[in-house]
């Protein structure tokens, strides 16, 4: 996200090209539900992206739902990104995590109907202490899929590092 806001729109446009693909994989082809979740992902991360752009006034000029729909995104996306971990790997997400999981949907899915931005805005600092411990959550996962042998969790835990420090940036 933070490559996306400094290349701009093209990259922008990359993350969602990617998404559509991912989405359209998943679920023409059945390639799998991983292909699913990670357009969701792609979709969620271009979408972010474009919400931290100035360029998003060109189609609406109301800044308070703007915001909204940003803090929406920034929360739906760990959620997102948790059930494409999971799934790849084929590993049933623990019911705590799910409820951590389903916890973050209910707070993309109040966000909206909140008067005014003074909620989502004091609740920032909960999103980024949760987001780095599901960065460290999502680090062991990959780490324990490493020493079972699966060769695809080294360019995956490549991926997660990059988007890591990339959220931990932003």
């Amino acid at each position: 996200l933070f490559i996306c806001s400094q290349m701009g729109l093209p990259a922008l446009f990359v993350f969602l090209l990617i998404g559509v693909y991912h989405l359209t994989a998943g679920g023409r082809i059945g390639a799998g539900a991983e292909y699913t979740w990670f357009g969701v992902v792609a979709l969620l991360g271009a979408l972010y992206g474009f919400l931290r752009t100035q360029s998003k006034y060109s189609l609406v000029d109301d800044f308070v739902m703007l915001k909204k729909l940003e803090h929406m995104v920034a929360w739906g996306l760990p959620a997102a990104v948790l059930q494409f971990l999971w799934v790849f790997f084929r590993q049933p997400l623990p019911r705590w995590l799910r409820v951590g999981q389903f916890a973050f949907v209910a707070v993309a899915v109040v966000i909206p109907m909140m008067p005014g931005l003074v909620v989502p805005l004091a609740l920032v600092p909960v999103l980024q202490l949760a987001v780095v411990l599901l960065l460290a959550i999502s680090i062991a996962l990959v780490i324990r899929r490493l020493g079972a042998g699966d060769r695809e969790a080294r360019i995956l835990g490549a991926g997660i590092a990059v988007f890591g420090a990339a959220v931990v940036h932003d």
